[in-house]
């Protein structure tokens, strides 16, 4: 898969933001993203996620031909995750 990018123009804003498919080599920068406390607080589930947990979410995620995981590029430093559920004609997004 190749990087999707976008470029913002107004005033204070990212200059650039690119998508890049998450690789194995991820899994520790996207839990601790997962466990951001502020990220807990808005999920649906506030609880933190324990690394054993997410490291079995994450190498599933990475090999389910329905879902696709991205680690969000800002500017060229790495900023967040996007997980993309896809279902028939429909999908979910995770950010």
């Amino acid at each position: 898969m190749s990087a999707m990018a976008a470029q913002s123009t107004g005033s204070g804003g990212v200059g650039s933001v690119t998508l890049r498919p998450a690789v194995l080599g991820d899994s520790h920068r996207v839990w601790v993203w997962r466990n951001d406390p502020e990220t807990r607080h808005t999920s649906f589930q506030p609880d933190p996620i324990p690394l054993e947990v997410h490291e079995e979410w994450f190498r599933t995620s990475l090999i389910l031909h329905t879902r696709r995981v991205y680690v969000v590029v800002a500017d060229g430093t790495e900023s967040g995750v996007v997980a993309l559920d896809l279902s028939g004609g429909d999908g979910e997004v995770s950010v």
